[in-house]
């Protein structure tokens, strides 16, 4: 008689939990480069607060172009809390913002 039943290697599954806890980091850009930093940053799987008080509003802008680019590929959040306050952060994390949608970047 012959065995028809095959022998099939196992393997372990494992099932990717998100992160219980992340680090912050607070940063006060002065110059463009500053953006690819917290590009670094958000690769690297932590949250960026990002106070812009202290930069020009172009370059602010340019920054948020880049930083909204970078986010859009990696699947990461950015959301403007105020005027001068911006919270970034990468997939893993859920951002939520409870306040008015105006202010809230897509």
């Amino acid at each position: 008689m012959m065995n028809l039943a095959r022998d099939y290697e196992t393997a372990d599954i494992s099932v990717h939990q998100p992160a219980k806890s992340f680090q912050i980091i607070t940063m006060e850009p002065s110059q463009l480069a500053d953006a690819v930093t917290i590009a670094d940053y958000l690769r690297d799987g932590k949250c960026i607060a990002l106070n812009t008080e202290t930069i020009s509003p172009d370059l602010e802008a340019r920054m948020l172009d880049f930083l909204r680019g970078f986010s859009y590929v990696r699947n990461c959040a950015v959301v403007r809390a105020s005027s001068e306050l911006i919270f970034l952060a990468p997939y893993s994390i859920v951002l939520e913002y409870d306040a008015d949608d105006e202010l809230r970047e897509e």
